[in-house]
């Protein structure tokens, strides 16, 4: 999914979800790893900045802060920005992504994240 696109998705959306969860991963470094040596079919996903650590699920960044937190610090370092939430949702800014917004704050963070990694080109 092209990321402009992911972005409109995810300003559109009304609750989290975790087929966007799996495009965000995807958009911003995640590679999955399948496994088949012990005769099961084992998946597992690791951040292509860091290969020795696996998980077992893509986080669920558009319903954690946490998880919105940690993809913003593995994909865009480094950056100044802030998350708020009001009754209507929540919002985001990152140096250089402007305002975005988002039904809770994981998403709008995901929108911010995902501004900047689009701007870089």
């Amino acid at each position: 999914m092209a990321i402009p696109d992911l972005i409109a998705d995810l300003a559109a959306l009304k609750a989290p979800d975790r087929k966007l969860d799996v495009s965000i991963a995807l958009a911003t470094g995640y590679r999955r790893k399948v496994d088949e040596s012990s005769g099961e079919r084992k998946v597992t996903w690791y951040h292509e900045t860091d290969q020795k650590t696996v998980v077992p699920k893509i986080p669920k960044f558009t319903q954690f802060i946490g998880a919105a937190y940690d993809l913003m610090n593995m994909a865009c370092p480094g950056r100044d920005g802030g998350v708020v939430w009001t009754s209507e949702g929540g919002k985001a800014t990152l140096d250089g992504a402007g305002t975005c917004v988002g039904a809770n704050p994981a998403i709008a963070l995901c929108i911010a994240v995902l501004t900047i990694i689009d701007r870089k080109g």
